[in-house]
């Protein structure tokens, strides 16, 4: 079928991809240094000694360290757990949290999400007699630490088929192959799949392969989990079980999970994640509400004058406020760099040093250009869309002229790509062929996700039916034909362009990109049709 073939799915991949199951994952024990830290986790277990569970302060240090206690806290008792504070301890295993784990007994580490570059805090536990076994996902440059077993897919000489899991992705390939171990029943471990789904999509990994296996049956765990936490995540963001989707945990569950970690401490996530206690919960959904109306401030302020620098200083893509708050500017940089279609970077000061976000857009490789400025920087770690980094405070100039001359480079290597306002187009459709059949195909597609983008349709010789509304000043609402077609659809735009306005009122024929959502009322479901881009069919050329 077209749609398939435009999605890169072949015949003879088509059954996998669509349908896959858990019994598609690869074994565990492919993964570099597997046998190694599952044989460690089991002799601690046996021997009774206190781990500590040693997560990042973002929804994939958190998802995995829940999924953790979630898992162990019925079974194996000795456990704690520590988060970093963002701001006193920074990005990653810390010398506080390996001291903590000295002080409470520890005699064995397990970090989510970070320790691929710890290689003076693994060494200091080492010093305590505390072993450390490390799974993240990060990319791995310099020197690794000499943990007790080092769990990441992308370093040298793993040969595990999948390198795209998420921190908690590669923590749970651990218990996998702890459940294979101890023959445990992995139906334990598939009750923490709902937990797992939250790193996927939040951490923006890409949507295929394990992640999308792993995905699909987390988003029906969701639909149908006894946490109360995530009941009532789910309830606060005025959302029912069975209509959850990967883009509400993006927009709506992620947000409130992180922002303690950005605006407290994450912790305060966790605990809401791992309790049963309703009342409990209720009191921690409204202190993080409270935390996220705190962060939208801090946000808009800073995303209004970053907008505005755009416009006044378009020969840069880097940024500095010394009164930023820190903890909103990987989400400021993410929007500015959708915007100008490359990556942007976001600094602001902490103490002598400057630290700062940088997110990625277009395909362009932020990861590479920052290694080519790794002389002029302190510290820096990441993916190709998203990176953190620590400079000193006179370095800053020659960091960003570095960083434009990279980006200069990468510019004319990426000649060939689309331009920042093109559409990646997956179909012509006629209005009559949006039907319920082509809706179910899309359905069985799901979930979208990075390098698995939601279907974009398109239809030629469109016109408008009745009025144009325009909704809260933001939004627009219309009904569009086509000539010689029955079906008339409600479209919906998310940006109330005047010049888009005034045309559409014009009565001129369209050309309409777009999206394809259902509601449901009652036993009724209509389609909706979510406007991606507008142009005159009239147009030259």
């Amino acid at each position: 079928m077209p749609l398939l073939q435009s999605k890169g799915i072949t015949v003879d991949t088509a059954e996998t991809f669509l349908y896959g199951g858990m019994d598609r994952l690869h074994s565990p024990l492919l993964m570099k240094n597997m046998e190694k830290a599952v044989e460690r986790l089991v002799q601690a277990i046996e021997e009774e000694e206190r781990i500590l569970f040693y997560g990042d302060y973002d929804v994939d240090g958190v998802s995995a360290v829940s999924m953790y206690i979630r898992f162990f806290k019925d079974v194996y008792p000795h456990y704690v757990y520590y988060l970093p504070d963002r701001y006193v301890e920074g990005y990653g295993l810390s010398e506080l949290g390996v001291q903590f784990a000295k002080e409470h007994g520890c005699g064995l580490i397990v970090t989510f999400d970070c320790g691929t570059t710890a290689v003076k805090e693994v060494e200091m536990a080492q010093h305590m007699g505390i072993d450390v076994i490390i799974c993240d996902h990060h990319q791995v440059t310099g020197d690794i630490p000499e943990a007790y077993a080092l769990l990441n897919p992308k370093q040298a000489g793993c040969t595990y088929p999948f390198k795209e899991l998420s921190g908690a992705g590669v923590g749970y390939k651990l218990l996998q192959a702890f459940c294979d171990y101890m023959e445990v029943p992995e139906d334990h471990l598939y009750e923490q799949l709902d937990l797992l789904v939250l790193s996927i999509a939040c951490d923006i990994v890409p949507m295929k392969g394990e992640n999308r296996i792993l995905a699909r049956e987390g988003l029906r765990q969701l639909r149908s989990t006894t946490k109360e936490g995530l009941i009532g995540l789910l309830k606060r963001v005025g959302k029912f079980q069975q209509s959850i989707s990967i883009s509400d945990l993006v927009f709506k569950i992620g947000p409130r999970l992180n922002a303690a970690g950005r605006m407290a401490n994450a912790t305060l996530s966790v605990s809401l994640l791992v309790t049963d206690e309703q009342q409990e919960v209720s009191d921690i959904l409204i202190e993080l509400e409270w935390l996220n109306q705190q962060r939208k401030v801090e946000q808009e302020a800073v995303e209004q004058e970053v907008f505005t620098l755009l416009k006044t200083a378009p020969d840069t893509r880097v940024f500095y406020n010394k009164n930023w708050h820190a903890a909103v500017l990987g989400i400021v940089a993410s929007r500015c760099a959708e915007k100008v279609q490359e990556p942007v970077v976001l600094l602001t000061q902490k103490e002598e040093v400057i630290i700062g976000s940088a997110r990625s857009a277009n395909q362009i490789n932020l990861y590479n250009i920052l290694q080519t400025c790794e002389g002029t920087l302190q510290q820096f770690g990441g993916h190709a869309q998203a990176a953190g980094l620590q400079l000193a405070a006179d370095h800053r100039e020659v960091f960003e002229q570095c960083f434009m001359a990279s980006l200069s480079i990468e510019r004319v290597h990426q000649t060939d790509r689309l331009t920042a306002q093109s559409l990646l187009l997956d179909l012509e459709l006629h209005l009559d062929e949006i039907t319920l059949e082509l809706y179910e195909l899309l359905e069985v597609l799901r979930p979208w996700g990075p390098e698995h983008k939601q279907a974009v349709f398109f239809s030629r010789g469109l016109t408008v039916s009745g009025e144009v509304r325009i909704l809260k000043e933001r939004y627009m609402k219309f009904t569009v034909r086509q000539k010689g077609r029955l079906h008339r659809f409600e479209a919906v735009s998310y940006q109330a362009n005047p010049d888009v306005l005034s045309f559409l009122k014009s009565g001129r024929e369209f050309d309409m990109a777009y999206s394809i959502q259902a509601y449901h009322y009652g036993p009724h479901r209509y389609f909706q049709l979510k406007v991606k881009d507008i142009r005159s069919t009239e147009r030259v050329g």
